[in-house]
């Protein structure tokens, strides 16, 4: 019976920490931090629109084993990850537990409403929730997930705060080679289907200058495609920036108004990709790529 019992300690000494995330790119950072101490599965292949997702029977499974759920926030998922965390049955995960993990708690939001109404579109009044496109915010995001991880195994923080100072160190270099990559788009000008740039314009001083969404969610009208064709004059637009979940037909028919032409990104980092760092190089490359194929 002693062995039995030391064998069950043994075992629950050295069990991985169950972790789901919503999102490729949350994954990589609790690998990064977590290291062997993780057991890491993403709900989202990064190749979706996380604003429509439906509650499906393997998030539940998967959330219903977990001792932490990594989540975007900012009213991102706020159709379907309330579904699965009720659904899942798993105390640990519900908002307030020390098992939730909200990862946008340390993001610099940006755009946050404060008198907001339904007339506004699919807006969020926390703020823009696209803050995974930038580095900058990745490295807040990290902090985060630190914070959450050493909640749910306090006896690993001192390890998990040296894998967190390398993860910085792995994301400022990356920042700093980004930026000198970003100075052939210093002058260039930009428009986007949505409001999924904000975060990575501000990363690297771009100048973006709206969306062809009146409002966001909301698909745009013939009338409000001709309305922005002449701010895209006006402001000499250079390349529409846009998700590989953005209606095409309507990206092609300002082409054909305005001549500019679009580019469609992955926005999230998809198994295509080696990891956050390659996701994040193969980005802005191919921006720099569709900004010279424009000239």
């Amino acid at each position: 019976m002693n062995k039995l019992f030391l064998l069950f300690i043994s075992f629950n000494a050295f069990a991985a920490i169950e972790v789901v995330t919503t999102l490729p790119e949350f994954k990589w950072v609790v690998d990064q931090i977590g290291k062997e101490h993780v057991s890491v599965k993403s709900l989202l292949s990064g190749n979706e629109d996380p604003h429509y997702i439906d509650a499906v029977p393997s998030f539940i499974v998967k959330s219903s084993k977990a001792d932490l759920l990594v989540k975007n926030g900012m009213q991102l998922e706020t159709g379907w990850v309330p579904k699965v965390i009720q659904m899942a049955g798993n105390s640990k995960i519900k908002e307030g537990n020390a098992g939730h993990c909200d990862a946008s708690a340390d993001v610099d939001k940006a755009n946050p409403i404060k008198n907001f109404n339904r007339s506004m579109g699919d807006v969020h009044p926390a703020g823009n929730p696209h803050y995974s496109l930038s580095v900058v915010q990745m490295k807040n995001v990290a902090n985060t997930i630190f914070k959450c991880l050493s909640k749910v195994s306090p006896k690993k923080k001192s390890e998990f705060k040296a894998n967190l100072n390398k993860t910085i160190s792995k994301l400022n270099k990356l920042h700093k080679e980004l930026k000198e990559k970003a100075k052939g788009l210093k002058g260039k000008t930009f428009m986007t289907y949505h409001l999924e740039f904000v975060y990575f314009f501000k990363d690297f001083g771009l100048n973006g200058v709206g969306t062809l969404e009146k409002v966001p969610g909301v698909l745009p009208s013939a009338a409000q495609l001709l309305e922005k064709s002449k701010l895209a004059k006006k402001e000499n637009v250079d390349l529409i920036l846009a998700s590989t979940t953005n209606p095409r037909k309507y990206l092609e028919k300002f082409k054909e108004i305005t001549g500019v032409p679009y580019t469609q990104l992955n926005l999230h980092m998809s198994d295509k990709y080696d990891d956050y760092i390659d996701y994040q190089k193969s980005l802005l490359e191919e921006i720099v790529n569709s900004v010279n194929q424009s000239k």
